[in-house]
């Protein structure tokens, strides 16, 4: 099935932030960590998955490891697909190339376009955020104005 290209229809405006030191981020242990100046702080992701996953160990028990693992990494590989798709969207680059005869990026972007395109005067796109006093980090995936 040949897709067809999708034309960008209008451009997103960007208003960048003022500039900020950014973290480093490295990993201690098998944690990962943001370091700013003096500062140690866990990435988000770090500190959520302190909560457990018992409701993932369930459904791994359920399905057997061997479908659980071929689940998850198909779905790992689609959402980083589509995750690629929409910032290259958001940024105003040709999202062609991604797509090429990628039916399910291509269906979802069908879907999520009219959403995307409320958004505009984004102020960043996968940039480090930081909170010294919560001690924690991560990177946002954008940060802009909806509707």
């Amino acid at each position: 099935m040949r897709l067809t290209p999708i034309e960008q229809p209008r451009k997103f405006s960007h208003v960048f932030l003022p500039y900020r030191k950014s973290p480093v981020r490295c990993s201690i242990g098998d944690k990962r960590v943001y370091i700013i100046d003096e500062h140690v702080l866990y990435s988000v992701t770090t500190v959520l998955s302190c909560r457990g996953k018992s409701e993932i160990d369930a459904w791994k028990e359920a399905v057997g490891e061997k479908a659980a693992s071929t689940v998850s990494r198909i779905s790992s590989l689609k959402g980083s697909a589509l995750h690629e798709f929409c910032e290259y969207y958001l940024t105003n680059r040709n999202v062609n190339p991604l797509i090429k005869n990628d039916q399910f990026t291509y269906i979802r972007y069908k879907w999520l376009a009219p959403a995307l395109d409320k958004i505009d005067n984004i102020h960043c796109i996968e940039s480090p955020l930081y909170s010294v006093k919560m001690k924690m980090a991560g990177t946002v995936d954008c940060i802009a104005e909806y509707d």
